[in-house]
């Protein structure tokens, strides 16, 4: 098969177009056609050698949507010729891929490849992060973190038009970026290189604040995300872009019951 290898760890340029080894799937996989593979921020760490690193040469991407090729001995409810979406931890930039059956879905009709392949790790986090940890209620309000990022876009369509926020603040770097976040369902989209999200989330909702926040950049933001929780509010970190881990400020967090 056709793949792309990593033989050094470093920028996009160590990518290389080559010949690979057919994967063979195990037991309980799925051996998939790869029609299309999404990039994620995990994908640059582990390209740069950074994030999960393991021994080169290597073959990054994880998640794919294609058709079933082969099934593994033990896999049921699973055949040869369906079109699937799956999450793998590795492999995906290739024309075949091995992945979990338990984390291998049928496409429904009317969804393309690179639709499903955009689903995995971008909407599972923001949709476990927003529905399942901090337990967005309709008429809640929320502040999504960065919404050019795949997490960012996918938490705003799910504050909005899932979990029914009545009020959804996002933020992002550019003009542009920001209109593309009112696009996706967000009320509010704030330049943080023109003016401070926090005080702008303050000033909107009446010195109150959001009941959830979602925040993927770390260090500072998080903290400014944390200010801007209202009593009882609930902040939920899937990551830390900026480099710098997030802190809690736990006086606040107990003057204001926040978790």
């Amino acid at each position: 098969m056709k793949a792309i290898v990593i033989h050094e760890f470093g920028d996009e340029s160590v990518l290389r177009y080559e010949d690979a080894p057919d994967p063979k799937p195990g037991a309980d996989e799925v051996l998939i056609r790869v029609r299309a593979a999404s990039i994620n921020r995990g994908d640059f760490g582990r390209r740069a050698g950074f994030f999960q690193a393991t021994q080169t040469p290597l073959i990054i991407g994880w998640d794919i949507a294609g058709d079933i090729v082969e099934v593994g001995a033990n896999v049921s409810g699973l055949r040869p010729g369906q079109r699937v979406v799956a999450q793998v931890m590795g492999g995906g930039y290739a024309e075949l891929a091995a992945a979990p059956a338990n984390a291998t879905v049928p496409m429904p009709e009317g969804i393309s490849y690179e639709e499903a392949a955009s689903l995995p790790v971008a909407w599972l986090t923001a949709w476990i992060a927003l529905l399942d940890t901090a337990a967005l209620k309709p008429g809640e309000t929320a502040l999504v973190q960065s919404v050019s990022s795949g997490v960012g876009m996918a938490g705003v369509q799910i504050a909005k038009r899932v979990a029914n926020a009545s009020v959804v603040f996002t933020t992002a770097g550019t003009d542009e970026k920001c209109r593309r976040g009112l696009e996706l369902g967000a009320d509010y989209a704030i330049n943080y290189t023109k003016s401070d999200f926090l005080a702008e989330v303050m000033e909107r909702t009446n010195g109150r604040g959001v009941d959830v926040a979602l925040d993927m950049i770390g260090g500072e933001t998080f903290a400014k995300s944390q200010q801007a929780l209202a009593e009882g509010g609930r902040l939920v970190s899937v990551g830390r872009a900026s480099g710098a881990p997030p802190v809690v400020d736990e006086e606040l967090a107990r003057r204001k019951q926040q978790t």
